[in-house]
C-alpha cells in the first residue's frame, strides 16, 4: 500500500475508503479542509495516523516532520477528537513552550507559526508534554493537585474528594 504521509514503514493506510470506518478517517479530512481554508500548511497533509508512524519517535532532522507527528500523536491521543485545536493554534503553542524539541525550535518554522501560548498543553512531567489540555483534562488536574494539597494538610480522602471533586 502507498504511505498516507511519507513517514517511512506502514502496513495500510487510510488513504482508500475501505478505511472510513476508521476513526482517524474524519480527522484526515478536517486537517485536509482546515488546509484548504488557509489554517494548515500544505506541508501537513495528510495526517499521519497509523501506528507505525506515531508510536516511535522520529530519527529524523526533520522539523516539520516531527510536528507534524507530535500533532498527530496529541490528535489521537484524544481520540481523533475533531475538538483538538487546528494545527497552527497548537503549533504556535507548541512553539512557545520550552519542552519542544530543539530540532524544531531552531528550524525556521518560528516564522511560519510565531510563538504564542493559544491553548493549553500538557507540560512537564507527562509523557507527552505537547499534548493539548483539554478543558475536561485541566479541570480533572486542577480537581487532583486540590486533592492532593488537601490530604497533605490533613484532610482525609474522603473529605478532600468531596471538596475537591476530584474523582480518580
Amino acid at each position: 500500500m502507498r504511505p498516507s504521509s511519507g513517514f517511512p514503514f506502514m502496513r495500510g493506510t487510510v488513504n482508500d475508503s475501505t478505511s472510513s470506518d476508521c476513526g482517524a478517517w474524519p480527522a484526515l479530512h478536517w486537517l485536509r479542509s482546515s488546509g484548504t481554508k488557509g489554517r494548515a500548511p500544505a506541508w501537513s497533509q495528510p495526517l499521519p495516523v497509523h501506528c507505525d508512524e506515531l508510536n516511535y519517535r522520529l530519527d529524523t532532522t526533520s522539523a516539520r516532520k516531527l510536528l507534524l507527528q507530535e500533532f498527530g500523536r496529541s490528535v489521537r491521543h484524544h481520540e481523533w477528537n475533531l475538538r483538538h485545536p487546528p494545527f497552527p493554534d497548537w503549533a504556535r503553542t507548541v512553539m512557545a513552550c520550552k519542552f519542544t524539541s530543539e530540532i524544531i525550535l531552531r528550524s525556521d518554522l518560528e516564522e511560519e507559526f510565531p510563538p504564542k501560548k493559544i491553548v493549553e498543553l500538557w507540560g512537564p512531567g507527562k509523557t507527552d508534554p505537547l499534548h493539548w489540555l483539554s478543558p475536561e483534562e485541566a479541570a480533572q488536574d486542577k480537581a487532583f493537585w486540590e486533592f492532593r494539597r488537601l490530604c497533605d494538610n490533613g484532610v482525609s480522602p474522603e473529605d478532600a474528594r468531596r471538596i475537591s471533586g476530584f474523582r480518580p
